[in-house]
């Protein structure tokens, strides 16, 4: 059960200026955290500061930060179906 596995679940709704993020506890499926941050540098470097809590699964958070991150387009825009075109030709990422 996934709840015998995880403290929580880590959410991000990325959007072309600002990412949504939330965290619910698994056990009680209450939002226990949601954020707003903008989606460039700066946010991401706030998000990651958000992140610095108790909870396990935090390194989670960073790798889905650093992916979202790098697979952004430049003007903060997401292309669903080419979104590894930011992936070096020799490690093409799927999703």
């Amino acid at each position: 059960m996934l709840a015998d596995q995880l403290d929580y679940v880590v959410g991000v709704d990325p959007h072309r200026d600002a990412h949504s993020i939330g965290i619910v506890d698994v056990r009680t499926g209450a939002v226990v955290f949601e954020a707003a941050v903008r989606a460039d540098t700066a946010g991401y470097e706030e998000a990651l500061r958000l992140e610095q809590g108790p909870m396990r699964g935090g390194p989670a958070v960073v790798l889905a930060l650093r992916w979202l991150a790098a697979h952004q387009d430049p003007d903060g825009k997401w292309d669903c179906d080419d979104f590894m075109k930011h992936d070096p030709a020799d490690d093409r990422c799927d999703g």
